[in-house]
């Protein structure tokens, strides 16, 4: 589990920092904080854009599930506390 979590977290980090140096070397100080709308689609690449939505899709695809991770295991941790049967006193 940690092995798929550090892979996880690695690829999304160089994909987040493979899209912001992207765009920001090719939009420079000019851009929003969003640089996907300040792209030309008719200035650009066919191939080009492509690569950059779907890297930003693989990396939003791998981090949204992650985000919930936490809460998932705390919700659950309580719900456990709660419903345990107590022992008796001896």
């Amino acid at each position: 589990m940690a092995v798929a979590t550090a892979v996880s977290l690695s690829f999304c980090t160089l994909s987040y920092l493979l899209i912001g140096i992207l765009g920001y070397y090719y939009v420079g100080e000019t851009v929003g904080a969003n640089f996907l709308n300040f792209l030309p689609y008719d200035k650009l690449s066919k191939p080009f854009y492509f690569t950059i939505k779907a890297s930003l899709l693989v990396s939003v695809f791998f981090t949204f599930p992650m985000l919930f991770f936490g809460g998932r295991n705390n919700t659950i941790s309580i719900i456990q506390l709660l419903t345990r049967k107590s022992k008796p006193l001896r």
